[in-house]
């Protein structure tokens, strides 16, 4: 199984030589790009199970990531979090034997 980005935040573009660049304190928010991750079965052994078990552990992770990143961390989300990275990285790595 592969586990890949194809799409992400972009870079932000050069600002052109006509525009002034913003003012100390003053900040410029791009929207960013929604981040695409896509799981694929390199051989035909791998079932739909294994990728969509993949998933799922990505999307626990992720969203235990973003609420960490929103909030303090407390031990027991931190314990998870980890753990939940530990699944993901031996799923990774189990898929590719």
């Amino acid at each position: 199984m592969e586990i890949s980005v194809v799409g992400g935040a972009a870079p932000p573009a050069a600002a052109p030589a006509a525009e002034q660049p913003p003012a100390a304190g003053e900040q410029q928010s791009q929207p960013a790009a929604p981040l695409v991750v896509q799981f694929v079965a390199t051989d035909e052994a791998a079932d739909m199970q294994q990728v969509e078990q993949a998933a799922r552990l990505f999307e626990a992770y992720w969203s235990m990531h973003t609420k960490a990143a929103k909030s303090d961390l407390h031990c027991r989300m931190r314990r998870r979090l980890a753990a939940l990275g530990q699944q993901l990285a031996l799923q990774r790595f189990d898929s590719r034997t």
